[in-house]
């Protein structure tokens, strides 16, 4: 008798583990979909969920508006990094740039901020075959730019380089190349600021510095978005005792 419990609840764990692996897998599978995918719909639940939070959180005229793609999204400590500038945090996922260019008015246009941070791009250039070229990422990038300065032009917009990562350094002179036609613009442009991390993330011998990564070599850890504070807080704080 006890050998057929035992027997049952070994089949039933069983089964319960295998229906835990295959929704885990549905959900893993749509996400890897959503990051292939070049349709800025695939975003709807996302964007969805950040406007139910807007309806009901109170933001200050003083936010700072962070958005972009999962290194935006992952940042836990961005609230008390940034303190006591108060922020809105708006990254979602594997976004691309022209991701961020549709969902503008949902993700941007919405607040009454006067200081926007993008990180955007990086997830242009990944090494699929559909990846967008640096003069393309530019040029979105630029996009976003009319967009949120036609709305008002007196927005500053500060856009973090794509970063040199481990798992991505074989695609980094694109990445660089795209660095280096945004930074060309944005010295032309007002209210518009190019933060050129690139040697931040790199080694003495020019190699990206895993110290600042996750095991994925990908996205930050915590030494990675420390970089980050100590170089865009000082910017945001400056301006604020304005």
């Amino acid at each position: 008798m006890k050998l057929k419990r035992s027997f049952k609840i070994i089949i039933i764990t069983a089964g319960f583990i295998l229906i835990l692996l295959i929704v885990a897998g549905l959900w893993m599978r749509g996400e890897i979909r959503k990051f292939e995918s070049n349709n800025p719909l695939v975003w709807k639940k996302e964007i969805r969920a950040f406007k139910k939070l807007d309806k009901c959180t109170n933001y200050p005229d003083s936010a700072v508006l962070f958005v972009g793609s999962s290194s935006i999204r992952f940042w836990n400590s961005l609230s008390l990094d940034m303190a006591p500038v108060p922020v809105i945090q708006r990254g979602f996922g594997g976004s691309k740039i022209g991701d961020v260019v549709y969902w503008a008015p949902e993700l941007i246009l919405s607040h009454e901020v006067k200081i926007i941070i993008v990180f955007a791009g990086t997830n242009d250039i990944t090494g699929h075959p559909d990846d967008a070229s640096p003069e393309e990422i530019a040029d979105k990038v630029m996009k976003l730019e009319k967009i949120v300065h036609e709305h008002d032009p007196g927005i500053l917009i500060y856009y973090i380089s794509i970063t040199p990562t481990p798992d991505r350094w074989d695609v980094w002179p694109k990445a660089q190349h795209a660095n280096d036609i945004i930074a060309r613009i944005a010295s032309n442009a007002s209210n518009f600021v190019f933060l050129d991390f690139t040697d931040d993330f790199l080694t003495d011998e020019g190699l990206p510095n895993k110290n600042y990564f996750k095991i994925d070599g990908l996205h930050l850890n915590e030494k990675g978005y420390a970089v980050w504070t100590r170089r865009i807080k000082p910017l945001l704080v400056s301006r604020d005792k304005r």
